[in-house]
């Protein structure tokens, strides 16, 4: 059933109004969560998914330690640390990754923000299906914030016990 409904959100998340990105953009930046928070953890954007670029680099500007996945072995990710765009390399499935393999203590983070290809309306996510996000959010306290675009924010989504759930979700329209 996860298989089918990742087909479908792909499919919509395609054909999704990128225009959104900038509401959503705003709205990240406005958050409390991200104005108090000082280490955030970031998925680097690809394809058709809401723009982090963006918001990255007002994470750099605004001096907040920003740090991204870093695949290290099936099924396991790592946060390091990131200074500048220019601290990635094309990495697994052509997603930028960090060049450094230096670990960043991932229960220092304040906040992570999460990928996916659709989260309802309780804050659980529809992800990619290795289950990254999962193990590496499992034992964390940090704020866990979900972007995606108002089409793919739906009432809700098949859920395993091992899923970990967004504490709050943006999108263009909420």
């Amino acid at each position: 059933m996860k298989n089918e409904l990742r087909k479908k959100y792909r499919e919509i998340r395609k054909n999704s109004d990128k225009s959104a990105d900038e509401i959503i953009f705003n709205k990240v930046i406005s958050c409390d969560e991200v104005k108090n928070a000082e280490n955030i953890f970031c998925y680097i954007s690809v394809n058709d998914e809401v723009d982090t670029q963006k918001i990255i680099k007002y994470l750099f500007k605004a001096g907040k330690t920003v740090t991204v996945p870093l695949c290290v072995e099936k099924g396991k990710m790592i946060a390091v640390k990131i200074n500048s765009f220019d601290d990635l390399k094309e990495g697994m499935y052509g997603i930028p990754e960090p060049k450094s393999h230096t670990e960043f203590e991932k229960t220092k983070l304040d906040l992570i923000i999460v990928p996916a290809l659709a989260f309802d309306k309780e804050g659980y996510r529809l992800g990619y299906g290795g289950g990254y996000y999962d193990r590496f959010m499992a034992d964390l306290t940090a704020f866990k914030l979900g972007i995606c675009r108002s089409e793919l924010y739906v009432e809700a989504l098949p859920r395993d016990e091992f899923d970990i759930k967004a504490d709050k979700v943006i999108t263009e329209r909420d």
